[in-house]
């Protein structure tokens, strides 16, 4: 033995060999590498080496009609802004846990539960390097909370607040007063883009108002300044105002917005939180380019080609061609998530007789609806397994949720029966019912809006339209994208419509939907207006035994769902796809679905 090896330096050289060897051997097998096509799989980590970009392509159905950072509210909207711009808090879209945004940490609470101490983080800071500090929150909460501005559907959110006091001795830091406990006053910090006055307010006009003025003296509405700076704030539009739009504090910065095709972001490089760790101060696209596509055959077509890098918008049709087809199948993630959100037939409850006529006025006529739309075989028939019927508008994964209700049962009959009690017979013989409203004949004919958003609507509506025929009342199929649809409801300009709004993790707040004062000028589209209701709703905003609050939230449900203000229809599904050619490509049900500044191409290098 001692003759084979010539000396110690030989018997050193084959150790090390045989060490290298297998060191070499181990780290291969259990971090093989696959290649896929374009992708090498390195364990967890997909490599590309394909010959497509670090752009994003995101396909949304329809261009959203603002872009206000108060003043709208569609999902678009919010998915791009919170790109741009940043709250103090966000949802974590894992959980829904409370995660810090611009803040530090998340605020420390008073033991009464009616102050809220934030710390904005110590680098945080507008791009061109000036600090965000707690004056500027002061600023975006009085914008929110100032009474000529359009956001009545956010302005809910300033409804407990007492106060916002700076801290004079550190300009990063203040307290929010709360006027009671309310069950949202926690997440306070995540319902309000933070915003640069001297982009908002150059002349600096709300610094010349308290914010104790702005929520509680409605006189100070008639102050010709306060005017002059609502009107401007009110009428930016952000397709000729990019240097405001581009002032906020986020993560990506728009650089073109073109009507009816697309909306591009590119990197903010002056972004305050470049290059720290966590997903949400990821910037991995270099672009994300929202292209607006509503048609499903184009969407369909431009997956396979590779065009669109993310939906979360692919109908059951859709999904089924695409899920098995091998081309797809080779360069996406294909996915279903459960989603917190519902899908509504929205009806109007108080019209005036001449914006709108007086077909849903009575509550028996809105049962006769839910009896004569069978929405349990539409949605067997159009969604099969991606969706379920619900009953409320708090999401059945929600705890406030009521499981006790059950739906109407499809019962044509039963409906034309609620129908006769209600005055609509079919006088004629027309087959159309009819009744005498005001003085003057009308025909039960009427007209439902509906988004445009791919075959799987369209088989609905006409469904939905077949059912009702079938019980003497016509209805008038009408797409119109949110851009039309929107400004109707706000001024109580439509019969009815299709709808989906979506829901929260969160403790659920009836007021802004339900309660009869936000309707005209609010969130109650319907015309919702029932006083026990209103009580409950007042009441469990303020409830802290959590048995009596889901008590009063049960029976709330109970008589939201007997009142009829819409049809409850179903719970939908996000079906997704992701190309493969990015990391971190996760699927969730909270919020925008998919984390899109985080996901990231690794090129591979030879």
């Amino acid at each position: 033995m001692v003759t084979y090896y010539k000396d110690n330096m030989n018997l050193r050289i084959l150790f090390f060999l045989s060490f290298f060897v297998f060191s070499f051997w181990s780290c291969k097998t259990s971090d093989p590498e696959v290649v896929d096509g374009d992708y090498v799989i390195k364990g967890e980590t997909v490599y590309y080496k394909g010959p497509k970009s670090n752009d994003l392509v995101v396909q949304i159905a329809s261009e959203p009609p603002s872009l206000h950072p108060t003043n709208s509210r569609t999902a678009s909207r919010s998915m791009i802004l919170g790109l741009v711009y940043q709250r103090l808090m966000s949802l974590d879209v894992k959980d829904g846990s409370l995660i810090p945004d611009l803040c530090a940490q998340n605020p420390v609470r008073s033991e009464d539960g009616l102050s809220y101490t934030y710390e904005l983080a110590a680098d945080a800071a507008w791009p061109d390097g000036a600090p965000v500090t707690n004056e500027d929150v002061l600023f975006s909460i009085k914008a929110m909370a100032c009474p000529l501005v359009d956001n009545l559907n956010q302005r809910a959110y300033t409804e407990f607040v007492k106060d916002v006091k700076p801290d004079p001795g550190n300009d990063r830091k203040f307290v929010v007063e709360m006027t009671e406990y309310y069950i949202n006053n926690d997440n306070f910090g995540i319902f309000t883009f933070i915003l640069d006055p001297r982009k908002f307010d150059p002349e600096g006009i709300l610094a010349n108002y308290s914010l104790d003025a702005l929520l509680n003296d409605a006189s100070i509405a008639e102050n010709t300044d306060l005017k002059g700076w609502a009107d401007f704030f009110n009428g930016l539009n952000f397709r000729d105002h990019f240097d405001i739009l581009n002032s906020g504090s986020g993560l990506y910065k728009m650089d073109e917005w073109i009507p009816e095709q697309r909306i591009i972001l590119s990197r903010n490089e002056n972004y305050w939180g470049k290059g720290k760790e966590g997903e949400i101060h990821a910037q991995h696209p270099d672009k994300i380019i929202f292209k607006f596509l509503r048609d499903d055959n184009a969407l369909e077509l431009q997956i396979k080609q590779q065009e669109i890098d993310v939906t979360t918008m692919l109908t059951t049709q859709s999904y089924d061609n695409l899920k098995d087809n091998e081309g797809v199948k080779q360069n996406y993630h294909i996915g279903i998530r459960t989603r917190d959100s519902y899908a509504f037939l929205l009806l109007n409850n108080r019209p005036d007789g001449i914006k709108a006529k007086k077909f849903f006025d009575d509550k028996k006529v809105r049962q006769a609806l839910a009896h004569a739309i069978p929405i349990k075989r539409l949605i067997d028939e159009i969604y099969p397994e991606t969706a379920t019927q619900t009953t409320s508008a708090v999401s059945s994964v929600n705890k406030d949720f009521n499981e006790k209700i059950t739906p109407f049962p499809f019962d044509p009959e039963k409906a034309k029966s609620l129908l006769d009690e209600a005055g609509w017979t079919d006088s004629d013989g027309d087959l159309i019912r009819d009744k005498v409203i005001d003085g003057q004949k009308t025909d039960f004919s009427f007209n439902l809006f509906y988004p445009p958003s791919g075959q799987d609507m369209e088989d609905l509506v006409q469904e939905i339209k077949e059912s009702l025929r079938l019980v003497g009342i016509a209805c008038n199929l009408d797409p119109q994208g949110m851009a039309t649809a929107v400004p109707n409801i706000r001024t109580q300009s439509f019969d009815a419509g299709l709808m989906a709004l979506s829901s929260s993790p969160l403790p659920y707040d009836f007021k802004q939907l339900f309660h009869s004062t936000n309707w005209p000028n609010g969130d109650n589209f319907f015309g919702f207006n029932n006083q026990e209701a209103d009580e409950l709703i007042d009441q469990s905003r303020v409830e802290q035994d959590p048995v009596k609050r889901k008590e009063m939230v049960d029976r709330l449900q109970e008589i939201i769902y007997d009142e009829q203000p819409c049809i409850f229809m179903f719970n939908p599904t996000k079906k997704m796809a992701i190309h493969r050619r990015f990391n971190n490509a996760d699927m969730y049900a909270i919020r925008d679905h998919v984390i899109l500044n985080n996901l990231e191409m690794i090129r591979w290098e030879e």
